[in-house]
């Protein structure tokens, strides 16, 4: 627990806070948390970075975490490895900056309302495939979970550093985000490099979301990949609750954000 003072990464490019295996819960109530920095030639050190397991990691109270400078590249605000983990950050109450990164397995971000950037990476998240639907149904038990989202981009699929929003960078770009409130609506597309958002309704004890009409939650499902090609599909999901009247929009290079 970092309270009221501060933590900063050693070294060029060093964790403001580094934990490795296990179940780990950190804390930084008021505090202060950030990266080392990597000066002209490196990256930036991740504010807070925690290995395989199971991690909790809220921040709270006016505090703040920060990924390092890095002239490559700057350091991530949050990043957590493999595991179900859990990032909760207080309403209106915390700064992170630097992307948020979840990892891979079925994490849960509270993003309380803060502006903040996510970004999620090929398998950051469960695979989608049609023929797991029961109907408008499907489990979203192996998918990340998000709320809390208003003021939050949201990064898709793979990114270059200095070059996200390049054109003529070799990644993905898109001109809209079609939004259905069923699964066979003509609108419905997972291909290559796409993406849709599907209202509905997420039921949190069975883990189940039902696509339907008026529904406050969301679906977004994704070309995680942002190469084109028919080798280069990852068609992923993530689940977004308590969308109510937020309105999703998708830039071209990928970055989808929610007012």
């Amino acid at each position: 627990t970092v309270s009221g003072g501060s933590c900063s990464g050693l070294g060029s490019g060093g964790s403001g806070i580094y934990t490795g295996g296990g179940n780990n819960n950190i804390t930084v109530n008021g505090g202060a948390v950030s990266g080392g920095s990597g000066g002209s030639l490196g990256s930036g050190g991740s504010g807070i970075s925690t290995g395989d397991g199971s991690d909790v990691v809220t921040v709270s109270n006016g505090g703040a975490v920060s990924g390092g400078f890095g002239l490559g590249s700057g350091g991530s605000g949050i990043s957590t490895g493999g595991g179900s983990d859990r990032i909760i950050l207080a309403a209106s109450g915390a700064t992170v900056t630097g992307d948020i990164v979840g990892g891979a397995d079925a994490d849960y971000l509270d993003l309380g309302g803060n502006t903040v950037t996510v970004r999620q990476a090929v398998n950051d998240s469960g695979a989608f495939s049609a023929t797991a639907l029961t109907g408008e149904s499907l489990s979203a038990a192996n998918f990340d979970v998000m709320t809390g989202l208003s003021g939050t981009t949201l990064k898709l699929g793979q990114f270059d550093g200095l070059n996200d929003a390049a054109l003529t960078d070799g990644k993905w770009h898109m001109t809209g985000l079609a939004t259905v409130a069923s699964f066979t609506d003509p609108a419905f597309k997972a291909g290559d490099n796409q993406a849709t958002l599907v209202q509905g309704a997420y039921n949190t004890a069975a883990k189940e979301f039902t696509a339907q009409v008026g529904g406050a939650d969301g679906l977004l499902v994704y070309d995680s990949n942002s190469f084109t090609g028919g080798f280069a599909i990852s068609v992923e999901a993530v689940l977004l609750t308590g969308l109510g009247a937020l309105t999703a929009s998708i830039g071209a290079s990928g970055f989808v954000t929610f007012a």
